[in-house]
C-alpha cells in the first residue's frame, strides 16, 4: 500500500534526554506508521493526534470542539455540513492549511490503491463506499466533498449521522499534504522534511523500536496553549522494565502496567490512575483439532 513502510535505522542516535521541557510517554508496543490513512492501531493514533488536527477536536472533557476549523453549519435535513477553515490555520513549514487538503486526504483515505483499513469511517460520506469497494461508476472526483473556496468545505453525507463531527475529530479523516506525499510516497511519513504537520507538534526523531520524537510547532493557530517544548514516545514493551523506568523518574507516563502491580500502586502511588475506555474486542478460538 501506499506510504506503507517502516521506519530505518537514523544514522544518528537521538539523545534521550531532550533538552527543554518534554513529556516521556512509553506507548508499550511499537508503532508501524504514523500516516493517518494506514493507522488501525491506538499507539499510533496517539502520535497522530499530538501531530494533526481534523476539522473538529477534543476538549478535555471528551466534548467536541472546532480544530481546523472554526466553526461549521448543517443543513436542516442533515445531509450537508459546510466546515469554515480557520483563516490563521498553517501547516508546520509555514503554508496554510486549504480545503483542498481535506479533498485530497479524504479521496486518498476512500481510494482503494491505498488499502486504508479505515477507510469504512467515510462511508458516511456520498459514494465513499462505492469508490472504497472499486464501483467503476464513480471516480474518486465524486465524493461527496469539494472545496468551495479556500477556507470553505462542504461536505455532503449519505444519510443524516448524528455523531459525524466525532468522524471529523478520528485520525483517519485527518489531513495530508499531496505535495510532501508526491515526493516519496513510501517514506514521506518517516521523515520530518516531509511529514509536515498541522497540530500542536510535528515530527523531530523516528528511531525504530526506540523513540518518537515530536516537538512544538509554532506555525500551530493555537500554539499558545502549548505549555512543553515536545513529547518522546517510548515503545518499552517489557512491563517490568518500563515500571522500572517509571519508578526511577525516566518516564513520566507509562501505559504498561501488568494486573499484579494495579493492587500494589492503587495503595502506595498517589499518581496512580484507572480511567474509563471504551473498546471493542473479540477472542478467536483456535478450534481444529491437532
Amino acid at each position: 500500500a501506499e506510504g506503507d513502510a517502516t521506519p530505518e535505522e537514523p544514522a544518528e542516535t537521538p539523545d534521550t534526554k531532550a533538552e527543554g521541557n518534554f513529556i516521556r510517554h512509553n506507548l508499550g508496543a511499537s508503532t508501524k506508521t504514523i500516516d493517518p490513512h494506514l493507522n488501525t492501531a491506538v499507539d499510533g493514533a496517539i502520535v497522530l493526534v499530538n501531530m494533526l488536527q481534523g476539522l473538529s477536536t477534543y476538549d478535555v472533557e471528551g466534548n467536541i470542539i472546532p480544530g481546523a476549523a472554526e466553526s461549521w453549519d448543517v443543513s436542516e435535513d442533515g445531509m450537508t455540513y459546510t466546515f469554515k477553515l480557520r483563516e490563521d490555520g498553517k501547516w508546520s513549514d509555514g503554508q496554510p492549511v486549504v480545503a483542498e487538503d481535506f479533498v485530497y486526504s479524504w479521496q486518498r483515505a476512500v481510494d482503494p490503491a491505498t488499502a486504508s483499513e479505515y477507510a469504512y469511517q467515510l462511508y458516511y460520506v456520498e459514494n465513499a463506499q462505492k469508490i472504497n469497494e472499486g464501483d467503476e461508476s464513480v471516480k474518486l472526483e465524486d465524493l461527496g466533498i469539494k472545496a468551495v473556496d479556500e477556507h470553505t468545505l462542504e461536505v455532503k453525507l449519505v444519510a443524516p449521522t448524528p455523531f459525524f463531527l466525532e468522524l471529523t475529530a478520528f485520525p483517519t479523516l485527518f489531513p495530508v499534504r499531496k505535495d510532501m506525499i508526491e515526493k516519496d510516497p513510501d517514506q514521506w511519513s518517516l521523515n520530518a522534511d516531509t511529514y509536515v504537520s498541522n497540530g500542536p507538534f510535528k515530527l523531530d526523531v523516528w528511531k525504530l523500536n526506540d523513540v518518537i520524537r515530536v516537538v512544538k510547532n509554532d506555525e500551530y493557530w493555537n500554539k499558545d496553549s502549548v505549555k512543553v517544548d515536545g513529547i518522546d514516545f517510548y515503545f518499552i514493551e517489557e512491563q517490568n522494565v518500563a515500571m522500572s523506568a517509571f519508578a526511577s523518574g525516566e518516564l513520566d507516563y507509562n501505559e504498561t502496567i501488568s494486573n499484579e502491580q494495579i493492587p500494589v500502586l492503587k495503595e502506595s502511588d498517589p499518581g496512580f490512575a484507572i480511567h474509563p475506555y471504551l473498546g471493542t474486542y473479540f477472542y478467536v478460538f483456535n478450534t481444529p483439532q491437532a
